[in-house]
């Protein structure tokens, strides 16, 4: 039997049901079966794990490095547009239509 494929869920964003992860969590354009992590700046791919994935990803040691980095180290410029992402990825939950947000981070880590 094939296993299904979870695709991006928008209640991830809710930052009251999920305050762990709807901060940093965006939902990428053209791919529903993939995440991206405005901390990292990568694409990560949501399987048939489901939140788990994300759960996964956020627990991984190149993102726990980039939240340490990110909150200790990073210039402020590099501060700044994290909490850009940030910004926009809360937006999801004012957007009537969340199937047209889609982060505008650039996914390659400066």
């Amino acid at each position: 039997m094939k296993s299904k494929k979870t695709v991006f869920n928008h209640f991830w964003l809710d930052a009251t049901v999920n305050p762990e992860f709807a901060s940093w969590l965006c939902k990428v354009e053209g791919n529903a079966n993939q995440a991206f992590c405005s901390v990292c700046k990568r694409t990560f791919q949501l399987s048939n794990m489901g939140q788990q994935a994300v759960v996964s990803h956020s627990k991984g040691p190149k993102h726990l490095e980039f939240i340490g980095h990110s909150t200790l180290n990073d210039t402020e410029e590099q501060r700044m547009q994290v909490l850009q992402d940030e910004k926009l990825c809360k937006q999801n939950l004012a957007t009537p239509d969340l199937d047209s947000f889609v982060c505008k981070s650039d996914i390659s880590r400066a």
